[in-house]
C-alpha cells in the first residue's frame, strides 16, 4: 500500500521548488531541502512565521509589506506568483515568485504551504535584455551585430 506521507516527503525533498509547511499555530513544521540549500535556513533557525520573516525579511519596513501577504492566508488569501526579494543566511539576495495554499484533512485546514521559484537569473536575464535593447534604440548610426569569428550576422 502506498504511504502518502512517504510520497509528500519524496516529493519535497526531490523538488526544484522552495517550499516550507505551517500548521494553524504558525509553527514552521518543515522547510524543504531546495529553500534550505538557497537560502541557508533550516527549521532549527525558523521554527515559527515570525522567526522566518524575520529571517527572509530582514528590514523591517519590507518584513511588515510581506507579513500582510503572509497573514492572509489564515483568510484564504492565498498568493500565485508573488516575487520578494528573499535574504540568505550567507547575505545574498533572491528574487522567489511565491505561491500558497492550504492543505486539508477530511475537509479541517491542517496548515499551509508556500512554494516557491527561484527567478533571480530569470531577472537579471530580464534586466540585461532592456539594457541592451535600450542602447541599441540610442545608437543613431547602423549597426552590425559579428559572432566571434567577425562573420556579420545581423
Amino acid at each position: 500500500m502506498l504511504d502518502g506521507a512517504a510520497v509528500a516527503d519524496a516529493i519535497l525533498e526531490k523538488s526544484s521548488l522552495l517550499i516550507y509547511v505551517m500548521d494553524l499555530d504558525g509553527r514552521v513544521i518543515r522547510i524543504n531541502r531546495k529553500m534550505q540549500e538557497v537560502t541557508g535556513y533550516d527549521t532549527n533557525e525558523c521554527p515559527d512565521g515570525e522567526a522566518l520573516l524575520e529571517s527572509l525579511y530582514p528590514d523591517p519596513g519590507y518584513r511588515r509589506v510581506v507579513r500582510v501577504i503572509h497573514d492572509g492566508w489564515a483568510h484564504n488569501r492565498h498568493v500565485r506568483d508573488q516575487i520578494t526579494l528573499v535574504s540568505t543566511a550567507a547575505s545574498g539576495v533572491h528574487n522567489v515568485a511565491w505561491s500558497t495554499s492550504r492543505f486539508k484533512s477530511d475537509g479541517d485546514t491542517l496548515g499551509y504551504v508556500a512554494m516557491g521559484v527561484d527567478v533571480t537569473d530569470h531577472k537579471r536575464i530580464d534586466q540585461w535584455a532592456r539594457l541592451q535593447s535600450g542602447v541599441l534604440e540610442s545608437l543613431r548610426d547602423g549597426v552590425v551585430i559579428a559572432d566571434n569569428e567577425g562573420k556579420i550576422i545581423a
